[in-house]
């Protein structure tokens, strides 16, 4: 009985429980124990909570479970709360951090360690117009490729030589150890100078390519107004932009830099950055667009589309579809907004859990016996928007 007395008053102490209701507690356990010290029979316990229930007091049991309930109540609540602000601290966070990194890494100069810089320029040509495959791997500098006007192929280098001797010595170690070879109906292009910067604008004939492959370190790549049955592209510092080309496969891999592609048409794209933006619109069957930090807007005017996922950590994601097609997908976001501006599907199912809601639809195509256009599009912290093109 001491004990529960001194319960009652640690409650009034933390507040839990106010004077009247200790008052009225203290009373019935005083209660409790005068009845109990009586000869009364035991049925006169019934009679005992009748009184007891009449004054209308509550068990010290009863009062500490209740508190305990709304105590476990509201820490679920602010666990809630703080779990949701915690991951939007992070998303925030890391955002801020890729961008500062970017910053760094785009202000950097890369040349500055080395020094001054002797500059010149430099024409390779070659008679061969039958090529079908060009790979090239530089380890400084970008590659930009262009269809030539007069059918003849040409490399253009502007070239910073770095702790040269002279610009006759820099020159002359230039021409050693670039390599621009034209054989076998394959164009070779290798850059292995890491103090030396070469930047390639390459114009090739107007064919249709088998293969063309880029690997660069510091450098983008740019190609225009070609066609090529695989174009395959990576690098670790720099923009990927493809316009007006036509392919059947293309893959494209950045590690800090945006991926624009515009105006194109293929079967397969694959389109991924851990730093950057994603742009593409062209008719396309298949495109797969991934960033870790960055937006990704993909559209596809494809007729026969076949499938469409984005995936995104930071950052928004919009997806434009043709409308006539059936459709099967789902969209999600952990903290962003959803907007599926569908108004002919034909079912949704809408999942919200913690911190991870849904939608997934479908639809009938005028054509019921045509394949459906698979639709993923996800992100973390950004919101996700689909819709049909305004104009086809």
């Amino acid at each position: 009985m001491q004990s529960e007395k001194e319960r009652i008053l640690d409650m009034v102490e933390n507040g839990t429980i106010s004077a009247r209701e200790a008052v009225e507690l203290l009373r019935a356990i005083d209660g409790n124990s005068s009845s109990s010290s009586s000869n009364e029979p035991n049925y006169g316990r019934n009679s005992q909570r009748d009184k007891q229930s009449k004054r209308g007091f509550f068990r010290p049991e009863d009062i500490v479970k209740k508190v305990s309930q709304d105590f476990s109540k509201n820490v679920s609540k602010n666990v809630s709360k703080n779990v949701s602000r915690d991951i939007n601290d992070f998303g925030n966070r890391m955002m801020e951090f890729m961008q500062t990194s970017v910053g760094k890494l785009k202000t950097m100069e890369f040349d500055s360690p080395f020094g001054e810089a002797v500059q010149f320029h430099h024409t390779f040509t070659d008679e061969m117009t039958d090529l079908d495959t060009i790979i090239a791997d530089i380890a400084n500098g970008q590659l930009e490729i262009f269809p030539a006007q007069d059918g003849l192929l040409r490399a253009e280098c502007s070239v910073k030589a770095y702790r040269a001797e002279s610009a006759a010595h820099a020159k002359e170690d230039f021409l050693d150890k670039f390599v621009f070879i034209a054989d076998d109906r394959k164009l070779r292009i290798i850059s292995d100078l890491k103090t030396t910067q070469v930047n390639v604008v390459l114009y090739v004939p107007d064919a249709a390519y088998e293969h063309i492959t880029a690997r660069l370190f510091n450098g983008g790549f740019t190609m225009k107004r070609l066609n090529a049955e695989l174009i395959k592209v990576k690098t670790a510092n720099g923009k990927i932009d493809l316009k007006n080309v036509e392919f059947a496969d293309a893959e494209l891999e950045t590690a800090n830099g945006a991926i624009h592609v515009n105006e194109t048409k293929g079967k397969v794209l694959e389109a991924e950055t851990l730093n950057g933006r994603i742009y593409v619109d062209g008719d396309i069957q298949t495109i797969v667009a991934k960033s870790l930090n960055g937006n990704i807007v993909a559209t596809t005017r494809c007729k026969e589309a076949r499938k469409l996922e984005t995936k995104t950590l930071a950052g928004n994601v919009e997806i434009y579809i043709p409308a006539h097609l059936p459709l099967k997908g789902e969209v999600s976001s952990n903290l962003g907004k959803m907007d599926v501006l569908l108004s002919d599907i034909d079912a949704t199912h809408e999942q919200g859990q913690f911190m991870q809601k849904s939608i997934r639809f479908s639809k009938q195509g005028t054509e019921p016996a045509a394949a459906p256009l698979l639709v993923y599009g996800e992100t973390k912290t950004g919101s996700v928007l689909l819709r049909y093109l305004t104009i086809e």
